[in-house]
């Protein structure tokens, strides 16, 4: 069977295929929910946002401009659907108990998890969603840009800072710091572990 690709699917769609939309559903569902569950952590908020931004741009399949790659456009109406959410339903509760953070000698610790995002989610949010659509997602300053509506100098600026706090709450020495990167989780989850 030939795989499609965002492009083949949405112009099914558009001619009527609306069973084809679920193939971007499935594409794309993990990966929002995880953008999401780095956020909130309340499994029932994310499944609602989820299905609000999916019925969105079923909705809006039309306006989908393909000079932008399909995962830009969905991530921006996931990130404005949460943005609604959160005013809708009041400051919601970002972390809960059951992350288990402790604080010890100025450090921030995950017991669960033992990454870095742990410890990120403690940055203003838009610091927190620059850095996740960055590195964990790998989107481009230009593509962040256009999720989040600002511009690629805000993104960059963004970026800087929230780096910048990263390093501050993981209270890391100067060594240290120079040989981490946000960029390879793996190698900062290592350098977690080692000062635990």
């Amino acid at each position: 069977m030939i795989e499609l690709n965002d492009w083949d699917i949405i112009l099914k769609v558009k001619k009527g295929d609306s069973n084809s939309f679920s193939f971007l559903i499935e594409k794309y569902s993990n990966r929002l929910f995880q953008f999401l569950y780095a956020r909130l952590k309340n499994k029932e908020d994310i499944e609602d946002i989820l299905q609000e931004s999916f019925l969105k741009a079923f909705k809006k399949i039309e306006q989908y401009n393909p000079k932008y790659k399909f995962s830009t456009w969905i991530y921006t109406i996931v990130y404005h659907e949460f943005c609604r959410h959160i005013k809708k339903n009041g400051r919601l509760k970002l972390l809960n108990d059951e992350d288990k953070l402790i604080y010890s000698d100025e450090k921030i610790v995950d017991l669960d998890q033992g990454n870095v995002w742990a410890v990120a989610r403690k940055l203003k949010p838009d610091q927190f969603t620059i850095l996740w659509l960055k590195y964990e997602e790998e989107l481009s300053v230009q593509e962040i840009s256009v999720i989040l509506k600002v511009s690629k100098t805000s993104v960059k600026v963004g970026l800087h800072r929230a780096r910048n706090k990263l390093k501050i709450f993981l209270n890391i020495d100067d060594q240290l710091k120079s040989n981490i990167s946000i960029m390879k989780p793996k190698i900062v989850k290592q350098e977690l572990e080692k000062m635990i």
